[in-house]
C-alpha cells in the first residue's frame, strides 16, 4: 500500500505524464511543497472546494489533452 507521495513517484517512474492533483488535509507549507517535489501538478487542500477542484482539473487537462502511460 502506497501513500500519495509514493504513488505519485511510482506513476512518474512508470512514465505517466498526465496531471496528478494531490488532495490533502495537511496545510503545512513543507508538505504542500513535497507534493510538487514528488511530481504532483497541483495541490488542493481539504475540505475540498468544488470550484477550486474543478478549476484545477480543467487547467491541467486542457493543457494536456493527450496524456497516457508511455
Amino acid at each position: 500500500i502506497l501513500d500519495g507521495y509514493a504513488a505519485t513517484q511510482k506513476l512518474r517512474r512508470m512514465g505517466y505524464l498526465g496531471p496528478i492533483i494531490a488532495l490533502t488535509a495537511n496545510a503545512m507549507p513543507e508538505q504542500i511543497e513535497k507534493c510538487y517535489e514528488v511530481g504532483c501538478n497541483d495541490c488542493i487542500l481539504k475540505p475540498i472546494n468544488m470550484n477550486q477542484l474543478l478549476n484545477a482539473v480543467s487547467k491541467h487537462t486542457s493543457q494536456q489533452s493527450n496524456f497516457q502511460l508511455q
